[in-house]
């Protein structure tokens, strides 16, 4: 059974869609194919992992767009056209998992019925397939994909996907110890604070969490000003067994415009709607100045505990 069926009138409305797939090394110069690809892609951080997103899309296009100059599928041998089409498949996750913009589902899927067709897919495909659509948040999809893939693979499901009030949501695990499960929730608005970036699983955000508890005035700042968001592409990497889960994964990362880096952990201090101070990556204690100042500039007070141990 074809799982790519959704996406076929794309197929017969642009027919031409099949003939301007890349060939590896449809970009000029540098290594050719997949890893060139991906090469390029990671030179595009900057030295604290932030991304160009709008790079990452602009190479898509180069190196995969409709606007590429190749030759048609028809003049490829079948390995050939295997390599091609696994390799669109594997360009097409990457990019959902850093830099995912509309219209990117339907070129992965336009590949693996490209595959189906000349009964070449197989478990490798799927699975990419399957985690593009999981990282486009197309869960429709990867359901129905998931029957080509051995139950060994992580199932992830959002098990309350109903109307989420607001514009922004978060997934929030809904499951005991490691678990795929998570729950759609709205993400609750503040009109200053600090948006935390990190994630459960993170041995810096945990340690800039401790040293965070570990000081009365930041500790009370946090635990009232804070929005704790782990980003989209960590929904394969759960909660870990008998962990407490201090951190949702964003729905969409475009719904956080604040965040110029998904790398963790990063602290956003925001106020009035923009962002006044940011703090990168967490070394160790010496780093709470750095956040003090950034509360106090959203205008952050002491709690009544710190100030009367300070008067003392």
């Amino acid at each position: 059974m074809k799982i790519a069926g959704q996406f076929r009138l794309l197929l017969v409305l642009f027919p031409v869609f099949l003939l301007v797939l890349p060939l590896p090394g449809a970009c000029s110069g540098g290594d050719r194919g997949f890893p060139g690809f991906e090469a390029e892609v990671y030179s595009l951080s900057d030295p604290a992992g932030a991304q160009d997103r709008e790079g990452v899309r602009r190479l898509y296009r180069e190196w995969y767009g409709l606007g590429s100059a190749v030759d048609s599928l028809g003049s490829l041998s079948t390995g050939e056209a295997d390599e091609v089409l696994y390799e669109i498949l594997m360009a097409t996750e990457l990019v959902a998992a850093m830099a995912p913009f509309p219209g990117l589902l339907q070129h992965a899927s336009a590949a693996l019925y490209a595959l189906e067709e000349r009964d070449l897919a197989a478990r490798p495909h799927y699975v990419s397939y399957y985690r593009t659509s999981v990282l486009l948040r197309r869960f429709d999809e990867a359901e129905r994909v998931y029957m080509h893939i051995d139950g060994s693979y992580p199932r992830v499901r959002v098990v309350d996907g109903g109307d989420v009030v607001g514009p922004r949501s978060l997934l929030r695990p809904a499951g005991d110890g490691i678990s795929y499960d998570y729950e759609r929730v709205p993400a609750i608005p503040l009109a200053a604070g600090v948006i935390v970036v990190g994630h459960d699983d993170c041995s810096w955000t945990q340690r800039a969490l401790s040293d965070i508890s570990g000081d009365r005035e930041v500790s009370d700042f946090f635990s009232r000003k804070s929005v704790n968001i782990a980003p989209h592409n960590t929904i394969f990497q759960p909660v870990p067994a008998g962990a407490r889960s201090n951190f949702s994964i964003v729905w969409d990362p475009g719904e956080w415009p604040e965040v110029d880096n998904w790398s963790v952990p990063n602290f956003y201090f925001f106020r009035g709607g923009r962002v006044v101070h940011v703090v990168r990556g967490w070394s160790g204690e010496e780093q709470l100045e750095e956040v003090r100042a950034g509360i106090a500039k959203v205008g952050g007070r002491p709690s009544p505990d710190h100030a009367m141990r300070n008067s003392q």
